[in-house]
């Protein structure tokens, strides 16, 4: 007797991707009161509002850029205390019911008592400080927080300019956008006919070149070079210093060859001179002798 075959099971579907935005340990006790760190990966809302010690990995270019726009804003407020430049810091911000954010950067006036470069907080109520400038820069796999949540937060927080340099997918093109504040929200800024971010609190204009970030001083409109650039400028600079040192010491010792040999020349001329005089006189001193000979003789002779 034949039996029904079994129907065939139905494929078991892909597993979908979760999301890795990074983890964070926390301290478990287990039934016999040991304590353990056990890794837990972070969320999407834990990107949004980090604590001190979470790990959120970051791509090179973001690192690069973040680095790049925190050192140019240090080194034009390099003479002013009062002026803090954060990069991948968590802000305290000092309002109820608000959590902290870790923004990319944020720029701080008006501060008397500076971030302690130690600790990993800044807390902004205790400074004395304000805050003037926000720059996001987005990663595709947490790009709501930026466009979405933060905007919400930062409005609320009276940060009066939000820029944010987006990028909607992997590998994608990117946008510059600026966003000044308004009582009913955040209102986007013009860029310039060259595409370019007036950021008017910090004196500057940012573009985007090739698929990266770059700083221009607004009223010279010189790009400002990342550390590298101006290693490498610096670099050059000394070399052609030293190649036109050597010029210079080239051309002087040239001078000077010169010289020695024309020197050279003139004292040789000069003991010509003096031997020809010298002989000359000789060759007229022998003359006044023979003439003074001859007269000897014929006055011996009775000549007259």
């Amino acid at each position: 007797m034949s039996r029904l075959l079994d129907p065939p099971l139905p494929p078991t579907p892909p597993l979908q991707e979760i999301p890795f935005y990074g983890w964070r340990y926390l301290r478990r006790r287990d039934a016999d009161g040991r304590e353990t760190l056990e890794e837990v990966p972070l969320t999407l809302e834990d990107v949004l509002y980090p604590q001190e010690g979470d790990e959120i990995p970051m791509r090179p270019q973001h690192q690069i850029e973040c680095a790049y726009l925190a050192n140019v804003l240090r080194a034009r407020y390099a003479d002013d205390p009062s002026v803090a430049v954060l990069s991948d810091c968590l802000i305290d911000w000092g309002v109820a019911e608000q959590r902290n954010h870790q923004p990319d950067v944020s720029v701080f006036r008006d501060v008397q008592t500076p971030p302690d470069p130690r600790q990993g907080t800044f807390h902004l109520a205790t400074s004395g400080g304000r805050v003037v400038l926000v720059i996001e820069v987005v990663s595709p796999d947490s790009r709501d927080n930026d466009v979405v949540r933060k905007p919400e937060d930062y409005h609320r927080l009276d940060i009066p300019l939000y820029v944010l340099i987006d990028q909607q997918r992997e590998r994608g093109p990117r946008q510059l956008h600026g966003y000044r504040w308004t009582p009913a929200g955040y209102e986007e800024l013009p860029l310039d006919a060259g595409g370019r971010l007036f950021v008017e609190p910090v004196g500057l204009l940012l573009a985007l070149e090739d698929g990266w970030i770059a700083c221009y001083d607004a009223q010279s409109e010189v790009r400002i070079g990342d550390y590298q650039e101006i290693t490498e400028a610096l670099q050059e600079e000394k070399a052609a210093r030293l190649v036109a040192e050597e010029q210079l010491r080239l051309e002087a010792a040239t001078r000077l060859e010169a010289q020695r040999r024309a020197d050279a020349e003139q004292a040789r001329a000069d003991a010509n001179e003096r031997r020809a005089d010298a002989e000359h006189a000789r060759a007229e001193a022998n003359e006044q002798r023979l003439r003074e000979l001859e007269a000897e003789l014929r006055r011996l002779r009775g000549e007259t």
